[in-house]
């Protein structure tokens, strides 16, 4: 038997497939979507109508949003930043120049 088939019969092998990954799905942590405010959201309307009163012109905004977990419960806040290219109405989203999109119903604070 030569050395490297002599090695390879004490090498490592996963018994469980799948398992190193569905532990490391389950220990990756998620936030809950937070309530907002009535307050909050009058100001994410009124920065909303700034947005579209000023078309075509374009505004710096920074947006923050809650982007929810494609395999569990709850998801994410994150922030884009950038100029405001437009208001899709018929897609409900604020449309970024560098073509993001952010569904104005995720939107828990934005900033001018």
């Amino acid at each position: 038997m030569t050395l490297y088939a002599r090695a390879a019969q004490f090498s490592p092998f996963a018994a469980l497939t799948g398992y190193d990954d569905l532990l490391a799905e389950s220990s990756r942590l998620t936030e809950e979507r937070r309530e907002i405010s009535e307050d909050r959201a009058e100001h994410i309307h009124e920065h909303l109508c700034m947005i579209a009163e000023s078309y075509p012109q374009r505004i710096g905004a920074r947006i923050t949003y809650f982007v929810p977990d494609k395999n569990k419960r709850g998801g994410a806040y994150e922030t884009a930043e950038g100029l405001v290219r437009q208001i899709d109405e018929g897609e409900m989203a604020v449309i970024f120049d560098d073509g993001r999109a952010v569904p104005i119903e995720d939107i828990f604070d934005i900033e001018l």
